[in-house]
């Protein structure tokens, strides 16, 4: 199965921790965090894996003007093996 790229530009702060926001109809997927932050570093270097099952454990939310998002914590995400 090939899996598409996906790359999130700004996490989201999420009860106090950092996030990410998927679409729902997205996984399965490759993930990227391209986010920089003032010292021009890159703080989520990795590229992690997402899998339906995987996303489908965390909960839905709606924002405006975006399609229903996964809401999942970075330090859960789970690296691509190389």
């Amino acid at each position: 199965m090939k899996l598409t790229k996906e790359e999130i530009r700004v996490p989201i702060w999420n009860n106090g921790e950092r996030a990410i926001g998927l679409a729902t109809h997205k996984p399965p997927c490759l993930l990227e965090i391209t986010y920089i932050n003032s010292k021009k570093e890159r703080l989520y270097p990795d590229t992690y894996i997402v899998t339906k099952e995987f996303a489908a454990k965390y909960p839905v939310k709606k924002f405006t003007k975006t399609p229903p998002l996964f809401i999942i914590p970075i330090v859960d995400l789970i690296k691509e093996e190389s």
